[in-house]
């Protein structure tokens, strides 16, 4: 599941969201728009914060479509 749609539909703020897994909140963003990749220990916090629902494999996706539609 994407992040961003995990939190909404947990109605989960960003701001509680990233302290609980000990980032800044506009790294979550990037995180869901696919403008960074989480760093392996951030995934597995997310993963653990998110009960498993998710995963690097969600990451890669979103990432991967975020590059294959950037401008420049």
């Amino acid at each position: 599941m994407r992040l961003d749609l995990y939190l909404y539909h947990h109605a989960i703020p960003v701001e509680v969201f990233a302290d609980a897994i000990g980032v800044h909140r506009t790294s979550v963003y990037r995180f869901y728009k696919g403008l960074t990749f989480p760093r392996p220990e951030t995934i597995e916090r997310i993963r653990k914060a998110t009960n498993g629902n998710v995963t690097a494999d969600d990451f890669s996706q979103v990432y991967a479509h975020a590059k294959r539609y950037a401008v420049g």
